[in-house]
């Protein structure tokens, strides 16, 4: 029976942590990790929201303790330690809402790079982001064209979707104007979804503010003046 009970405590306790992984899996593009991996990134989580957890309630409860009684009566090494101690209501509910906040919080500073901003403020570290090139040079760009080494084909389009940067990349491209070799202007799409080694297909991005004119392919007619 001992064990039925130590596995449930067990599945309690990693609930604030998976919440917290999950949350910053889904959307911050991630490459696959070992089982093994998410379950102790879970476990050391759900220590540290629970730890954050007590050291809240702790003066809640040498203040109010002798007005409301019983609101605080745990202690998360009790809890891990001592088979008879149940995980508090009061506790969990505050571990729960934790996760989610501090979740949005580290999806934010991961977005914005703000602790690589303050790294190369304080010359600790010129490190842009942790981010792979390959994400950050496809984040926020309005159109890009596509150079398809197998077709030979040539897209212009914005990017809505990509993955990560395993060996097979994929996008999916929108409002899409498809060209031949020869810039030869074929036909357009309103979506595309093109997927390739990593070294079979180019991304270029133009920068119109730096030139004279906006770079046009052939069989398109040019707005520059």
């Amino acid at each position: 029976m001992e064990i039925f009970i130590f596995i449930q405590k067990v599945f309690v306790f990693l609930i604030p942590g998976a919440i917290f992984v999950k949350i910053c899996e889904y959307f911050i593009p991630h490459k696959e990790k070992h089982y093994y991996f998410q379950l102790l990134s879970m476990l050391l989580l759900s220590c540290l929201l629970f730890l954050i957890t007590d050291i809240i309630l702790l003066p809640i409860k040498l203040i109010f303790n002798s007005i409301i009684k019983n609101l605080y009566d745990m202690n998360i090494f009790d809890y891990i330690f001592k088979l008879d101690v149940t995980m508090s209501k009061v506790n969990f509910i505050i571990a729960i809402i934790l996760s989610i906040i501090l979740s949005i919080i580290t999806i934010k500073f991961q977005y914005n790079n703000f602790i690589f901003k303050f790294l190369n403020k304080l010359k600790i570290s010129f490190r842009v982001s942790n981010k792979d090139v390959w994400t950050n040079f496809i984040d926020d760009k309005p159109f890009v064209v596509i150079r398809d080494m197998l077709t030979e084909n040539v897209y212009y389009g914005t990017i809505i979707e990509y993955s990560d940067d395993s060996a097979i990349r994929e996008l999916s491209l929108k409002n899409v104007k498809v060209f031949d070799k020869e810039s030869n202007f074929l036909y357009c799409l309103e979506n595309l979804y093109i997927s390739r080694e990593h070294n079979e297909f180019t991304i270029e991005v133009y920068n119109y503010k730096n030139t004279y004119k906006k770079p046009t392919i052939k069989g398109e007619k040019s707005s520059g003046k």
